[in-house]
């Protein structure tokens, strides 16, 4: 959890879970009826997530109380579905889909998911794209990597187009996970051939994120700790 450290929140089955006290116990948060997919904690504002399920995808503003269904944009599908959300901007937010249909690669909103923009050129429109990274402490640079054909791409909110970020590679490679590792500026990717890393597209800025033990005490001489 990025603002608690003894906080943690999974999914299993249909429900989304929290844990408090560093995952001894969990409480129930929401019970979705549809199989739980993945999930996005902003960091800008950790009451604000997106979850995605088997049918749906979600977003809340209340720290997973109550929650709202989002309108994927056409030819978006919420099969395989990735998702990334900035780390300054908790309305701002990426998805993909290897599912997606031709010209509807990679879509973002600003707004929270009221409404979409297509950011898919003909560079990137002859791959199915399987993840999506957002690159803290840049202008809204993304990674996106291929399901098959071995294909990263990157791009910012400056670039006119998708830059092709893929040497190296091996072929075939399909990623499981792909996330940036900021102690060394790298982006690490984890699939069918193997774990590997490279330097970020472009250098980000510093991004704080402080954490606390606890967020609350019933005794006045108790000792918060912080990272």
């Amino acid at each position: 959890f990025p603002t608690r450290r003894s906080s943690d929140l999974i999914g299993h089955d249909s429900s989304l879970w929290k844990s408090i006290d560093g995952g001894v116990s969990y409480i129930e948060l929401h019970n979705f009826h549809q199989r739980v997919k993945k999930f996005e904690i902003c960091r800008s504002n950790p009451l604000v997530m997106y979850l995605a399920t088997s049918n749906r995808l979600y977003r809340t503003a209340d720290g997973g109380n109550t929650w709202t269904i989002l309108v994927l944009p056409a030819g978006c599908s919420i099969v395989y579905l990735s998702l990334t959300a900035s780390y300054t901007d908790e309305n701002n937010l990426w998805i993909t889909s290897k599912n997606n249909g031709s010209n509807k690669k990679i879509f973002e909103t600003t707004d929270g998911g009221s409404t979409w923009i297509n950011l898919t050129t003909p560079l990137i429109n002859n791959y199915n794209y399987l993840t999506i990274c957002h690159q803290a402490g840049t202008d809204g640079g993304v990674y996106i990597t291929s399901a098959d054909y071995a294909k990263v791409f990157y791009r910012n909110n400056s670039m006119t187009d998708w830059a092709d970020f893929s040497t190296n590679l091996p072929q075939e490679y399909k990623p499981l996970t792909t996330k940036p590792f900021y102690m060394k500026n790298k982006l690490r990717a984890a699939g069918n051939r193997g774990l590997w890393q490279v330097d970020f597209y472009e250098d980000g800025n510093p991004v704080a994120q402080p954490t606390v033990d606890k967020l609350e005490s019933s005794c006045i001489r108790d000792t918060f700790y912080f990272d």
